[in-house]
């Protein structure tokens, strides 16, 4: 009797530690199937929770090209509708990149709590029905055991600060998160010694005043971004539009009509606005693709699209063009000093711009010099030239000095000048009486001037010199017919 005890704690024993083998060879076997070359090729081998019931997650098109871009760029902005199935993809895509390699770590920030737990949990699905073997799992970390980490995190600056070595990054539906400008700048340098790394800036549209919406409209000069936006939404292109912009980020919008089942619907709108109790402009908001109007937009998209189609003149033509000038000085440190020479047709009485002289960098005699180089190529009638802060005083007192021969007017910057100088210009835009080099960057600064708090200023990041220039030239205009 003790000695088939005995044997029999033996077999015990031995069938625990086979199955032990047993049950790690299977893990072995499991993690090195799901390395696979290609992300789709890993996505169907998961299982996600549908409305439907647990499927095998088959990626639609869109989803596959959606990722094909994100490998292709380090910055991708997505513009998307709800109920794409877009923040499953890129969390099923990170999951996939965790298992690859051990070294890799995503975070993810979120809305708020409950969508960092809702993060948590699709992604513990998705591990627990692949039988994938786990060392940390909580619902602010999943670590894989041989394989990386997922950190999911809500939008909340301590949060953003407290990662290192990040490969990875995902801001989902930012547009709706307040201080969402203060969370990238506080995470974005967490990938610096990553390689390859992927920023990943996700949301709905939530109106036109917001740091997502500036991130979409940024780099994109030859391009409405609200034109793209009408077009897909009234069927005139493909509901799945991206491209590269300027600063090599892609830009990456996505239509509910992209979706092969939703598509069908004849009334898929109208449908939702009964289901959801939803307003109709909550609906065009969060399903198709409606920012809506903004008081914070200077200069429409459509005009400056339309505006800027000219040349630079570079040649004096005293027969066809009579012409002015407008100094904008630099009053800090990353400011520009622009001198605009703008022309005005002695033919049809339109502006356009002749030259411009525009420096971040240089001495006061620099600057001076080719200021004084376009006075005496162009012999304008009137140098307007902006005083506040006391440096454009100085430029004044000089040229007067140097150049006696012109006509000099003191622009003094206030919210009243500043608003009147630019609501002129506004008026030459939407009257078409002025063109303007199809230059990117000054294009950009123009898609970048907005109306914040009542006043006129460039976003964050950004400058409005050539603009104040081109303003203050064509005040100087004013100033001269009034002699």
């Amino acid at each position: 009797m003790f000695l088939r005890k005995t044997l029999d704690l033996k077999y015990a024993k031995k069938y625990k530690q086979n199955k032990k083998l047993y049950i790690k060879k299977n893990e072995e076997e499991t993690f090195k199937a799901l390395k696979t070359e290609k992300w789709e090729d890993f996505a169907k081998m998961c299982d996600i929770s549908t409305p439907k019931g647990v499927v095998k997650f088959k990626p639609y098109e869109y989803q596959k090209e959606l990722i094909a871009q994100i490998e292709e760029h380090t910055t991708t902005v997505i513009c998307k509708t709800r109920q794409l199935g877009v923040t499953e993809t890129i969390l099923n895509y990170f999951l996939w990149k965790a298992i690859k390699s051990e070294g890799y770590k995503a975070a993810v920030f979120s809305k708020g709590q409950e969508d960092t737990s809702e993060f948590s949990f699709r992604i513990r699905f998705s591990v627990t029905t692949l039988n994938l073997p786990i060392d940390a799992n909580s619902t602010r970390k999943l670590r894989i055991e041989g394989g990386g980490s997922i950190y999911y995190r809500n939008s909340k600056i301590h949060n953003a600060r407290s990662l290192g070595g990040v490969s990875d990054l995902l801001y989902d539906e930012n547009a709706f998160v307040d201080d969402i400008e203060g969370i990238f700048k506080a995470s974005a340098p967490c990938i610096t010694t990553a390689e390859n790394p992927k920023i990943i800036i996700l949301s709905t549209p939530n109106g036109q005043n917001n740091w997502f919406y500036d991130r979409l409209i940024d780099g994109n000069p030859d391009r409405d971004i609200m034109e793209v936006c009408r077009q897909i939404r009234e069927g005139k292109t493909k509901p799945i539009q991206y491209w590269t912009d300027y600063n090599g980020k892609c830009k990456f919008f996505l239509h509910w009509k992209a979706h092969p089942e939703f598509s069908q619907k004849e009334n898929y709108l109208e449908e939702l606005q009964k289901t959801t109790g939803m307003s109709k402009s909550a609906i065009e908001q969060e399903y198709n693709l409606n920012f809506g109007e903004s008081d914070s937009i200077v200069f429409r998209t459509d005009l400056i699209n339309k505006i800027f189609n000219g040349d630079y003149h570079l040649i004096f033509e005293p027969d066809k063009y009579t012409y002015y000038a407008g100094l904008d000085v630099a009053t800090t440190g990353e400011d520009y000093l622009v001198f605009a020479i703008v022309a005005e047709s002695k033919v049809n009485g339109k502006f356009s711009l002749a030259e411009m002289y525009r420096s971040d960098e240089g001495t006061f005699k620099e600057h001076l010099e080719r200021i004084e180089e376009l006075l005496q190529k162009y012999y304008p009638l009137c140098v307007a030239i902006e005083i506040t802060g006391g440096e454009g005083a100085i430029y004044r007192e000089t040229l007067e000095e140097n150049l006696p021969q012109y006509n000099y007017y003191s622009f003094k910057t206030s919210s009243a000048t500043k608003q009147a100088a630019i609501d002129r210009l506004i008026y030459y835009f939407e009257k078409e009486s002025i063109t303007l080099p199809d230059d990117p960057e000054i294009k950009q600064e123009f898609l970048d001037f907005k109306r914040k708090d009542k006043k006129l200023t460039a976003k964050s990041g950004s400058h409005d010199d050539t603009i104040m220039a081109i303003a203050i030239a064509l005040d100087g205009v004013v100033y001269f017919e009034n002699l």
